[in-house]
């Protein structure tokens, strides 16, 4: 009876103690999400104070203050993401960084500073854009400028922090998605030939100036960070997968390295543009097509057991992106832009869910128990 007693004890002194521990670090984070913010907004401040000092900057444009915000508030932002990851982020002992070697985590995190930065490029570009837009010939004096400096500064080191100490797959993924939609619009909002889209999205990158630029870093950045995503992928699987035998552990492998040939595949779409080599290009474009068709299909036999909707609900984004290749060629329905922009969402989309399947499968079994 005392032993019955002591076990009762045990099971409801253990839940509390986790989510002690929980409560506990989740205030440690945002403790040290707003000294980053603070640190952030005193260096923004002081660096408005410099560049505006003694005129009026105009709020959009080359020398306005929307573009010093910008620059500055990318490198806050990667400051930021490295002091939360150094700080937070490495400390987890998660699956990833145990099957993951240094060099890979190093440029991991590389990879994802520097997205965070080409975040913040954007979104603070395209804001005061709209501002000057909105009041047009309207410049800011020396203090207001630095204030301004000093806010963005703030937001983006916090923001930066917190996604360090909270990544994971699913995070990577909304990243992943959040950059490539920011940095192909930006390219084909500044594109020299409004027309580009009667070709393919590929024609972006032939473009030398600005557009070009930007579709290029696009493409190659979101090919590395598709990597990374790969290798937080895998990380989740091996606990989805714990127990289940050496055949799921093969299966989990393969699965890793075919999300990685797709973001090497992404990689160089982007390295090599189709004026360069066409037939290169077109390569790794039809070798990334058919790596993730692969996967699909062969997703029921890498992956036993994993859920039955998940798995039908590939087959049928398949065949979603078969009929609009049949829309395209030969029926001349679609332009193939639209046949890209199509299968790229649903494969993105397929990628999140895939993650959403994973952590749900894992809650389940952990909840069933051994």
């Amino acid at each position: 009876m005392e032993e019955s007693e002591h076990r009762r004890r045990i099971r409801t002194v253990e839940p509390l103690a986790v989510v002690r521990r929980t409560v506990q670090s989740a205030s440690r984070v945002e403790a040290g999400a707003l000294i980053a913010g603070a640190v952030a907004a005193a260096l923004g401040f002081l660096g408005g104070l410099a560049v505006a000092w003694g005129r009026r900057l105009p709020l959009s444009g080359i020398d306005s203050l929307g573009e010093y915000v910008a620059i500055g508030g990318a490198l806050l932002s990667a400051a930021g993401f490295v002091a939360g990851y150094l700080v937070q982020g490495r400390s987890g002992g998660s699956r990833y960084a145990q099957r993951t070697g240094r060099p890979a985590r190093i440029l991991d995190v590389t990879a994802l500073t520097l997205t965070h930065a080409a975040l913040v490029v954007m979104l603070a570009t395209g804001v005061f854009f709209v501002l000057q837009e909105a009041f047009i010939g309207a410049t800011l004096y020396t203090l207001p400028s630095a204030l301004i400096a000093g806010g963005v500064g703030a937001v983006t080191a916090y923001y930066g922090y917190l996604s360090a100490s909270a990544i994971d797959a699913a995070s990577v993924a909304n990243l992943l998605a959040v950059f490539l939609v920011g940095g192909v619009l930006t390219s084909m909002l500044n594109a020299d030939d409004p027309h580009w889209w009667e070709a393919n999205i590929s024609a972006l990158g032939i473009a030398r100036g600005f557009s070009g630029y930007s579709f290029t870093v696009t493409v190659v950045l979101g090919g590395i960070i598709l990597t990374t995503l790969a290798r937080f992928i895998g990380g989740e699987l091996d606990e989805w997968g714990r127990g289940r035998g050496p055949a799921t552990a093969r299966g989990i492998r393969l699965t890793t390295w075919a999300l990685i040939a797709i973001g090497v595949c992404l990689i160089g779409v982007g390295l090599v543009p189709v004026d360069l080599s066409e037939p290169v290009h077109n390569t790794f474009a039809t070798g990334m097509v058919l790596v993730y068709v692969a996967l699909v299909v062969g997703l029921r036999w890498l992956l036993p057991g994993f859920p039955n909707a998940f798995l039908i609900a590939g087959y049928g984004f398949l065949v979603i992106i078969a009929v609009s290749a049949l829309l395209f060629i030969p029926f001349g329905y679609y332009n193939l832009t639209a046949v890209e922009l199509i299968a790229s969402a649903l494969i993105f989309t397929w990628l999140i869910v895939f993650i959403r399947n994973i952590t749900a499968s894992a809650k389940d079994r952990e909840h069933a128990g051994p």
